[in-house]
């Protein structure tokens, strides 16, 4: 009995991110037929920039909002929305920052202010 309850809690776990990479790549295959080679190719160079950036400035606030046994509820959840809000800006402005040097390295520096067709 154990044991069912187990797999079952297990497939409810595994749901959202079998449902999140599922969706990743149907966008990927629907932008693919969509746009063309070189506009798919920024497009897959901005998301690997996106995913990388999140990755390194993740600092597991999910986490810690389901682990806080806080009283104050809210006001936890009020400094997780803030610290969110201030990651994504941080972010932004350093992606703006750097946008000369990220297209210099992809080989596209004349064209870091603005996207039209390369072609």
């Amino acid at each position: 009995m154990r044991l069912k309850r187990i797999l079952a809690l297990g497939s409810i776990v595994s749901a959202s991110p079998m449902i999140e990479y599922a969706s990743r790549l149907g966008r990927t295959i629907i932008l693919s037929h969509m746009l063309s080679p070189t506009e798919f190719g920024i497009s897959i160079a901005l998301t690997i920039l996106l995913a990388t950036a999140g990755l390194v400035t993740d600092i597991s606030l999910d986490k810690f909002l389901m682990s806080s046994g806080g009283d104050d509820v809210r006001k936890t959840l009020g400094a997780v929305h803030f610290l969110t809000v201030l990651r994504g800006l941080v972010l932004a402005g350093a992606i703006f920052i750097a946008a000369p040097w990220i297209a210099d390295f992809l080989g596209h520096r004349d064209r870091s202010g603005h996207f039209d067709r390369l072609e």
